[in-house]
């Protein structure tokens, strides 16, 4: 797994390519635990190269939104299919905004 973060002009833009499972969802979490720690809580991940997410994966994502402060969210665009199947059977595209492209996660 490879993450790539980007500071934009409200938000940190995260790019995820790999798969996302138990062996390395404890990275990713590490990392955006950095981050929701100097106070940036505007997240929008694209898993657009993210063919695997095991439900590791969506623990790490779901502890990271625990964390955030009010006003703070996390935004997923630009999915892999198999990806999305897992978040919509999971029931987490109910708890996150999961958008088609980048600029549609960033007008939320």
């Amino acid at each position: 797994m490879e993450i790539q973060i980007t500071p934009e002009d409200n938000y940190q833009y995260i790019q995820i390519s790999g798969r996302l499972d138990a062996i390395n969802a404890g990275e990713l979490q590490e990392k955006l635990i950095q981050l929701t720690s100097k106070g940036i809580n505007k997240l929008i991940v694209s898993l657009e190269h993210v063919e695997y997410i095991s439900s590791s994966g969506l623990r790490a994502f779901l502890a990271i939104a625990k964390k955030m402060d009010p006003g703070g969210f996390i935004r997923f665009c630009l999915m892999h299919p198999s990806v999305k199947e897992v978040f919509i059977i999971s029931g987490f595209n109910t708890i996150f905004g999961i958008f088609d492209s980048k600029e549609e996660a960033v007008l939320g």
